[in-house]
């Protein structure tokens, strides 16, 4: 089931007063190993690059500024409106999620447990092969990824994406 919100309230563009920015650099290599995805997964741990690995295809990118603004609003969305219900959630931001036997890897912008709170709680580290997914994961587009980041979700079975794409929020349910 697909649900359109549209538009999403984001502050309009300001006027730029410095040379244009490169609007988010994406990078597609062929014929990558898992084993160099996890490589690069550990050596770029502290890096603002994103990962994102399709059965051997690798897409490295670079969120501009205005693709993390819009991820901290949706975040906000998220988190003040379980606030304010009282219902309980574990916030893990970008979070890799992988499972080598599908050869898939994402990295959400943002991503939580909803009515799997109490049982994510506490947890260092998440294995899909056995740990269920998220149940949310938030996709900012602000460039077109090379790569189907709706089709790799679905295969990690996360059940519900929130996929912002200019200028709509599109709710997807698995």
């Amino acid at each position: 089931m697909t649900t359109v919100v549209a538009p999403l309230p984001v502050a309009p563009p300001r006027p730029r007063t410095g040379p244009p920015s490169a609007a988010e650099p994406r990078v597609l290599l062929r014929n990558i190993s898992w084993q160099t995805y996890e490589a690069l997964l550990r050596d770029l741990v502290n890096s603002h690059l994103r990962l994102t690995y399709d059965q051997g295809n690798l897409e490295i990118m670079s969120p501009s500024p205005q693709h993390a603004k819009i991820g901290k609003v949706l975040a906000r969305m998220v988190e003040t409106l379980t606030m304010e219900l009282d219902i309980p959630l574990v916030a893990l931001a970008k979070t890799t999620w992988k499972h080598e036997a599908l050869a898939k890897g994402c990295e959400a912008d943002e991503c939580y447990y909803i009515p799997r709170a109490d049982w994510a709680t506490g947890r260092e580290t998440f294995d899909l092969t056995v740990d269920p997914p998220p149940d949310l994961a938030i996709e900012v587009d602000v460039t077109s990824s090379s790569i189907d980041k709706l089709a790799i979700y679905a295969a990690l079975k996360v059940p519900e994406v929130w996929r912002y794409q200019e200028p709509s929020l599109i709710v997807l349910h698995l």
